[in-house]
């Protein structure tokens, strides 16, 4: 999936430019992103091969359901008290 979302930022013609790249962990880290766009989730995963977390109605999206479990998304059910701790 990593090499989807490289050739997709591609065809839009968005140039990915990572700036402190020396700031970044050598280590996993958990990344919290207020994104605005869909296109933002291929521009990380472009860079990192990560897993998402998202709420479950994703799950059954058309087209982008498909990608974030083909991602690894952890869903989220917001209503369930388990999964709020």
């Amino acid at each position: 999936m990593q090499n989807w979302s490289i050739q997709l930022l591609q065809i839009f013609g968005i140039e990915l430019q990572l700036q402190n790249e020396a700031i970044l962990p050598a280590s996993p880290f958990l990344l919290a992103s207020n994104h605005i766009s869909w296109m933002d989730i291929h521009a990380i995963n472009a860079y990192w091969p990560i897993r998402f977390v998202a709420k479950s109605d994703v799950e059954g999206w058309p087209i982008f359901g498909w990608m974030a479990k083909q991602l690894g998304t952890v869903f989220i059910k917001r209503d369930n008290d388990r999964h709020d701790k």
